[in-house]
């Protein structure tokens, strides 16, 4: 049965139940990859790639939600930066989820900027920094646990679960690097630093469940995961 064309209210239905849906997936997607890492499942496929290539991938990604408020959004990078070796599937997670918070906590025609470096010769720095509702002192650690929120992004009613730090912070440690959190307090902005080496050693696997396991074929796409 043919139908006409939807209204403005129709529409903007639609939108939410779309949305609402695509959080669920993540969410799901989230806690499937927590669960891995409950069991020692966690698998590292160490490939070549090109990390310049891969902040201009999730760029083009994240650019839509940027431009849907106004947020000017740049990437800086090296131009000589060099490929590194690493998990692709992972750093590429990593960064969508930084980006992710990054546009989520940062109000309308606000800013937020992607670098990366060689901190030396042997290890690459990605930084996310924002303008955003910043992050209180007290919170700068209980962030990066399961479930963990701000107490001004709770009080601000800003929706999420607290999971994507969490998932970050773990691939940046399987891998070898660390992760890190610079704030001046609320309202003033934040920016989340990552290191990697760029040859990391056999995978180190960190506190909090990761463990060796069984390779699986990699993934070839990722999504944020619900912060």
């Amino acid at each position: 049965k043919r139908v006409g064309p939807l209204s403005t209210r129709q529409q903007q239905y639609m939108q939410n139940i779309y949305g609402s849906a695509q959080h669920i997936l993540k969410l799901a997607n989230d806690l499937l990859e927590l669960a891995q890492d409950d069991v020692g499942r966690r698998t590292f496929f160490a490939e070549e790639f090109s990390p310049l290539a891969v902040l201009e991938e999730v760029s083009a990604l994240m650019a839509p939600q940027a431009e849907n408020k106004g947020i000017t959004f740049s990437v800086e990078g090296e131009p000589r930066l060099p490929p590194m070796r690493g998990d692709l599937h992972q750093f590429r997670q990593i960064l969508l989820n930084l980006v992710s918070n990054a546009l989520k906590f940062t109000a309308d025609r606000g800013e937020v900027t992607v670098a990366a470096h060689l901190r030396d010769p042997g290890t690459l720095a990605v930084s996310v920094r924002d303008n955003g509702i910043g992050i209180r002192p007290e919170d700068r650690q209980r962030i990066f646990d399961p479930f963990g929120r701000g107490q001004n992004a709770v009080a601000s009613r800003i929706p999420g679960v607290g999971l994507g730090l969490t998932l970050a912070k773990r691939l940046v440690e399987l891998q070898g690097g660390e992760i890190s959190v610079e704030s001046e307090g609320e309202n003033r902005g934040s920016t989340f630093t990552f290191t990697l080496p760029v040859t990391p050693p056999a995978p180190v696997f960190p506190s909090g469940g990761i463990g060796p396991g069984t390779p699986t074929p990699p993934r070839s796409g990722s999504q944020p995961a619900p912060s």
